[in-house]
C-alpha cells in the first residue's frame, strides 16, 4: 500500500496539473477546440517549460544549495523558497500567454493557479497545506467551470478529476505527509482560487 502511495504522489504530481488543465481546455468541446494547432503548440511549450521543466531543474540546485534536504521537501519550512520560484514561475508564465493573446479561458486559468501556488506559498510560512490536493482541487475547479459557463459535457472528465482527488488525497494521508485538515483545505484552496478569477470576469 505504501509503494502504491508514492506511486499515486508521483503520477499525479501538482507539477503536471497545469498542463493536464491546458489539455482538458483544449479538448472541452469549446470555441477552444478550433484554435489553430500550431497556436496551440506553441501556448504547450511554454506552459510545459514555464511550470514544468523549468521548476523541476531549480530542484538540483537547491538540493546542492542545501536548501531542501529531499526532492519530496516534506518540511513546512523547507517548501517555502520552492514556493516563492514557482510563483514567480507562474507568474511569468501567465506574463508570456499574455504576450502571445491567449484565449481568454487559458489566461483566467492560469491567473487561478498562480493565485493558489502564491496562497499556497504564503500559508507555508505557519501550516502544511497539501500541495497536491491543491493542484487537483485546481483541476476540479477548472472542469465545474467549463461545464456551468460553456454548457459542455465534461461530466466524465469530472468524476475522473474528482475519484483522482480521493486517491491522491488518501495517499497522502496514508503516508502521513498530511492531515486530513491540510488535504482538504488543499483540494478547497484549489478549486476556488481557479474558479474565482473566472467569476470575477464574467
Amino acid at each position: 500500500m505504501r509503494a502504491l502511495s508514492n506511486i499515486i504522489s508521483v503520477l499525479l504530481h501538482p507539477i503536471i496539473m497545469p498542463t493536464l488543465g491546458l489539455l482538458i481546455l483544449f479538448n472541452s468541446g469549446t470555441y477552444l477546440q478550433f484554435v489553430p494547432y500550431e497556436y496551440k503548440r506553441v501556448i504547450f511549450l511554454i506552459v510545459i517549460i514555464i511550470t514544468g521543466i523549468m521548476p523541476v531543474l531549480l530542484m538540483p540546485l537547491l538540493r546542492l544549495k542545501k536548501m531542501i534536504t529531499s526532492y519530496k521537501i516534506n518540511e513546512r519550512s523547507e517548501r517555502i523558497v520552492p514556493m516563492f520560484f514557482t510563483t514567480v514561475f507562474y507568474a511569468i508564465n501567465i506574463w508570456y500567454l499574455h504576450r502571445l493573446q491567449a484565449p481568454v479561458s487559458v489566461e483566467l486559468f492560469y491567473i487561478g493557479v498562480f493565485l493558489s501556488v502564491l496562497a499556497s506559498w504564503i500559508i507555508s510560512y505557519f501550516w502544511k497545506i497539501s500541495a497536491h490536493m491543491v493542484g487537483i482541487g485546481g483541476i476540479v475547479g477548472l472542469i465545474i467551470v467549463v461545464i456551468f459557463r460553456f454548457y459542455t459535457q465534461l461530466n466524465f472528465f469530472l468524476i475522473c478529476a474528482i475519484i483522482a482527488a480521493g486517491l491522491i488525497g488518501t495517499a497522502r494521508l496514508y503516508l502521513k505527509e498530511h492531515t486530513a485538515a491540510q488535504v482538504y483545505l488543499g483540494f478547497l484552496l484549489g478549486v476556488v482560487a481557479v474558479i474565482l478569477p473566472f467569476v470575477i470576469y464574467w
